[in-house]
């Protein structure tokens, strides 16, 4: 699915790699797809497109057109209502939640010095080349949205892990068995 328009400003932490939240707001929302308005039909769902590609960065939009990429229309309608539930009502809570993060000046270089050890070298250069242009409300901002960014890093790596784990389990175990619990191969 093409969209025609161009992402605006407002959706995810700019720290963020592109379309990672979105992509598993979107594979939630198929999950959900009972609580929400039933598919309106082609139209409907493009206008929808239009919406979300609005609402989110830029950046996010090839991500989401992958994840929801050969899915049917009702299951792209689903997933593209949770993303838009999620921007327009998430934000909100994530903005709220940032305002209450009132932390002293220590604790920011705290946060951020603990941060900066977590992402990647070239990461951490850029990052660190930020911080020093900004000010107190900005390095604030900046410490928000590289914390969120480097939950999703971890967040992945776990599932990777998960992923591993399974696998290794799996070949352990001996692989593919036969109905009535026979390896596969042998009688």
């Amino acid at each position: 699915e093409e969209l025609g328009a161009e992402g605006g400003e407002e959706g995810l932490a700019e720290g963020a790699p592109p379309g990672q939240q979105l992509r598993r707001v979107a594979a939630a929302g198929e999950e959900l797809a009972g609580e929400q308005p039933p598919y309106l039909g082609e139209q409907a769902l493009a206008e929808l497109w239009v919406e979300v590609g609005e609402l989110c960065n830029e950046a996010d939009l090839p991500a989401l057109e992958d994840e929801l990429d050969g899915l049917p229309p009702e299951e792209q309608w689903g997933s593209l209502l949770a993303v838009r539930r999620y921007l327009l009502d998430g934000e909100a809570e994530e903005q709220r939640s940032f305002e209450l993060w009132q932390p002293s000046g220590e604790e920011l270089l705290a946060v951020w010095s603990d941060l900066l050890v977590k992402v990647s070298a070239e990461d951490a250069a850029e990052m660190r080349t930020l911080w020093e242009k900004a000010d107190g409300d900005e390095r604030r901002a900046l410490a928000w949205d590289v914390r969120r960014y480097v939950a999703d890093l971890e967040e992945e790596e776990e599932a990777m892990a998960a992923e591993r784990r399974g696998a290794e389990e799996w070949s352990q175990g001996g692989g593919v068995r036969r109905r009535g619990g026979g390896a596969a191969g042998g009688m």
